[in-house]
């Protein structure tokens, strides 16, 4: 499959070379070739490397078994220091073999996931818990089907660990607590939790707020599970309770994006003139924009992922999340900060689950899209009288390149041009064609 991408990256850059009258914009795309083609390229050598360099393969792979032979047993120092070294080395090894499918990011799910098993199978007993959290991370932030998730974690924590990978596996442990109360197991989930309470307490279950919750649930208290507890209490009671969809209900709704496209066309007022007003990630109001974007939010909707601040925007009684945290290991920080919103500003998460998230790229016709256009998307299905009318600021409404990085500018309120790989991962023509189709 690589080797034939390669080959159709290597035929579109012959055919670009046969219009080069327009030097700048080939350039351009000449680039882009380049590093996607060389991308490709390293995937394909690095992924097949045990079967074109066999015996480069095998030793890469027993180096660190290789270098442990050479421990000093008579100079605890130097024993000490090698040790050092030879986990350095094996970390190393681990690393190497991650960072292929790392760099694979654009690629589909089920090649990417191919790749990190392929990871996995090629990791020695050392590091292979360290491959096993990457993958099992990556299932359960974006994997469709939980099964595989679930046998992957059954099957590494089967087996004894190491003491050099205790914090991947008390990080699996909790995962598959979290994993097993969101599927509704909670006897399963119980049962794990109070075995993973007597060997480690509170260790890793504040990374996944479903797991701090039903520890909380249990009993157990303390700073690092009362935030992502409440946070995840919040996003149940909401979910089941579709507050929003009621709220919207009979109300004019303005969805105001980050584009810059609003410049110059002074509609603030008739964007602050609908009922409810939401807006994207961290925008600039008021001031010089206030003319041209308005200034009233109601809903704020953001990427839930990002470590930004969750306290501004006050008027804002909701708090949308496209990107559902319950699926995406927090920290520390980004938990606290939703609990503090939650509790000083009343605020309303509304995270959808997964499977509604894939039912809404599903009918946008994309694998993945901006939290905008996940908005978009949603206000549409909660309130039938939203309209493209009522989307401002957004470049995927309007005509316009189809790569971010041809656009002269990316935010209203840029006072230096974001770089031009920011969003690499956004297609804007696909988006554009999916909002064409969402409000058709």
């Amino acid at each position: 499959m690589f080797n034939r991408t390669k080959n159709f990256l290597a035929i579109l850059r012959v055919v670009f070379s046969w219009f080069y009258a327009i030097p700048s914009r080939l350039n351009r795309y000449g680039a882009t070739l380049n590093r996607l083609e060389h991308r490709v390229d390293t995937l394909y050598q690095l992924t097949l490397l045990d079967r074109m360099h066999p015996a480069l393969a095998n030793s890469i792979l027993r180096l660190p078994d290789a270098f442990s032979h050479h421990l000093s047993i008579t100079d605890p120092d130097a024993l000490a220091r090698n040790a050092r070294a030879a986990l350095a080395l094996r970390r190393a090894k681990t690393d190497m073999l991650l960072d292929i499918a790392k760099a694979a990011k654009l690629l589909p799910m089920t090649q990417r996931t191919a790749l990190y098993r392929e990871a996995l199978d090629q990791a020695d007993p050392y590091s292979r818990e360290l491959a096993a959290w990457q993958l099992a991370r990556l299932l359960f932030m974006h994997g469709l089907d939980d099964a595989p998730l679930m046998f992957l974690l059954e099957e590494t924590l089967a087996v004894e660990g190491k003491s050099d990978t205790l914090p991947e596996r008390q990080q699996m442990q909790a995962m598959r607590i979290a994993l097993l109360t969101i599927h509704g197991d909670t006897a399963r989930a119980s049962s794990h939790l109070e075995r993973h309470l007597s060997a480690h307490g509170h260790a890793a279950l504040y990374l996944f707020p479903p797991a701090a919750w039903l520890a909380h649930t249990h009993g157990e208290r303390g700073p690092s599970l009362s935030a992502p507890a409440l946070v995840y209490e919040n996003m149940r009671k909401n979910r089941e309770e579709t507050p929003l969809q009621a709220f919207l209900q009979g109300k004019s709704i303005a969805l105001v994006g980050n584009g810059p496209q609003e410049a110059g066309r002074g509609r603030g007022g008739e964007i602050d003139a609908h009922d409810e007003v939401v807006r994207i990630n961290h925008p600039v109001t008021g001031g010089k924009y206030g003319a041209d974007y308005g200034t009233k939010t109601t809903i704020w909707c953001k990427n839930g992922v990002k470590p930004h601040s969750y306290s501004a925007f006050p008027s804002a009684r909701y708090l949308l999340l496209p990107n559902n945290c319950e699926r995406y290991p927090a920290t520390w920080g980004q938990s606290r900060a939703l609990a503090r919103t939650i509790r000083k500003q009343g605020r309303r998460i509304i995270a959808p689950s997964r499977a509604d998230m894939q039912n809404l790229l599903r009918d946008l016709g994309v694998d993945y899209c901006s939290a905008g256009l996940l908005a978009a998307a949603l206000l549409r299905r909660l309130a039938p009288s939203f309209t493209a009318d009522d989307v401002y600021g957004m470049s995927c409404a309007e005509d316009g390149p189809d790569s971010y990085r041809d656009a002269s500018q990316l935010h209203y309120f840029d006072e230096t041009p974001a770089h031009a790989d920011a969003y690499e991962s956004h297609s804007l023509g696909l988006e554009r064609a999916a909002f064409t189709r969402l409000f058709a």
